[in-house]
């Protein structure tokens, strides 16, 4: 599935503020309500753990974490023109572990 990067509006060097915003419509079909995490492999070889919130479900469909911030930061796409952030695809490894690539 294809996500993009999110960020809350603020560039922070520290990465907080930022993650990964995927369809509803993926939303629904691939991640379990059940779940209260995800594991995700980055492209640099880091493996975080992401709790997914109650707005979550609702209206914010965004894996977030500063890890994916600094990733962002590192990889010259923590910056971008309105309306046009990068976007990247989230392949389901098994359950509720993913891997951007």
């Amino acid at each position: 599935m294809v996500v993009t990067a999110w960020n809350n509006g603020e560039f922070r060097i520290t990465g907080a503020g930022y993650g990964l915003r995927l369809s509803s419509a993926d939303r629904s079909t691939v991640f379990n309500r059940q779940w209260i995490h995800i594991l995700l492999d980055l492209p640099n070889g880091t493996s975080v753990q992401i709790r997914l919130s109650g707005s979550f479900w609702r209206k914010c469909p965004e894996l977030r974490s500063a890890a994916i911030g600094r990733w962002l930061i590192a990889t010259s796409n923590g910056r971008w023109s309105r309306g046009s952030p990068p976007a990247f695809n989230l392949l389901q490894l098994g359950g509720n572990h993913f891997r951007v690539v």
